[in-house]
């Protein structure tokens, strides 16, 4: 998108206003320290972005097609990794699901791979992700039991069967199977799924859709402090780093201290943009493996693009509408063509990213 196409939305910068308070669990809204959060209208509608003729609403990039988005739940145990197709992803959510543990939330839109895994259980926070997006969730199985249970969630949310393609329920079992391609893996990281014959052959018919596009352009928001290099630890082996490449404008993932690398297209992964959101997060009676997350109301954000880091924030008004990312007058950030990254973390974490004259942020 060029800066003279006349697409670019912008939110107005306003006010503070009190923050929502996530219902079921009651726990009200944290920041982490003394950061601000970007300023904007009380209660307005954040609209969708224009969507363009020829350019992709998840990525930006040169696209031609239906819009036709899957999100796919991919287990991130040390076992399941390599991942398979993760690199084929447009936009890719890490987040806790356990104490010290992720897992990952892939939407895949631009393209729809053969294979996908290894697909894995669904969290409470996960299925709320499935709302904003609006689209076919693919999982195997996941928590159970009130309030927290992805099933009486969905019915809840009175999301329809045919957007749900669970395992467990082996309801879709062409496009739900135990890989013979496996890799060597065993069960349960053998679990892939088949994206294209989805789409092909399942995805809901007669379903008007609405696309929810982020900013893109070549010239995107630029942040005011150098990050060459950004740092998050959740935990012993679940640990992200990012390394800005300057020539191809990307950063590089590396897990563990090593290069990530795709077990099926052995391409390295790579973000266009990255974005570190905050949220506030509690355990259900304390429980490591039953995380809360307040997915609505507004937050910090840190956004890095193009080497530099934009402090700002997102707000996301309620389970329908989408997250949007705002610099730190209340804009809407511009992100850079290409794949994002979203790191969620808890309010009370800290993580680092590095300038280029070496010296270590701690936020």
């Amino acid at each position: 998108m060029s800066l003279g196409s006349g697409t670019r939305r912008r939110i107005a910068a306003l006010s503070l206003i009190l923050p929502y308070i996530y219902l079921m669990c009651g726990a009200p809204f944290k920041h982490a320290g003394a950061i601000p959060i970007s300023p904007r209208l009380p209660g307005a509608a954040l609209s969708n972005s224009p969507v363009l003729d020829g350019e992709s609403p998840t990525t930006g990039l040169k696209w031609s097609g239906s819009y036709r988005p899957v999100l796919v739940q991919i287990s991130n145990a040390v076992a399941a990794r390599p991942h398979w197709n993760l690199s084929e992803a447009d936009v890719v959510y890490e987040a806790l699901y356990w104490t010290g543990h992720t897992s990952y939330t892939a939407l895949y839109n631009d393209n729809h791979p053969d294979m996908v895994g290894a697909v894995r259980s669904a969290r409470l926070h996960h299925a709320q992700l499935r709302e904003e997006w609006d689209c076919p969730f693919v999982f195997w199985g996941g928590q159970g039991g009130e309030p927290i249970g992805i099933y009486d969630f969905f019915k809840t949310r009175k999301v329809e069967s045919r957007f749900l393609f669970d395992g467990n329920a082996d309801n879709r079992g062409d496009v739900l199977t135990r890989s013979s391609e496996s890799f060597e893996r065993s069960n349960p990281h053998n679990m892939v799924a088949d994206i294209k014959l989805l789409v092909d052959e399942y995805y809901p018919g007669n379903y008007i859709q609405e696309e929810r596009p982020f900013l893109f352009t070549d010239m995107p928001s630029m942040g005011d402090d150098a990050a060459i290099s950004i740092d998050i630890m959740y935990g012993t082996d679940f640990h992200p780093i990012y390394t800005y490449n300057e020539d191809l404008r990307v950063y590089e993932r590396s897990y563990d201290d090593q290069p990530q690398i795709d077990g099926y297209t052995e391409e390295r992964i790579v973000a266009s943009n990255v974005i570190v959101q905050r949220m506030n997060i509690i355990y259900y009676n304390g429980i490591a493996s039953r995380p809360i997350y307040e997915e609505t109301g507004e937050g910090i954000a840190d956004i890095f693009i193009d080497g530099r880091m934009i402090q700002g924030s997102w707000v996301r008004n309620s389970l329908e509408d989408r997250t949007i990312f705002l610099d730190s007058t209340g804009t809407e950030v511009e992100l850079l063509q290409g794949k994002t990254f979203i790191q969620i973390i808890p309010d009370s974490m800290s993580y680092s990213y590095a300038r280029d004259d070496g010296s270590i942020v701690m936020r």
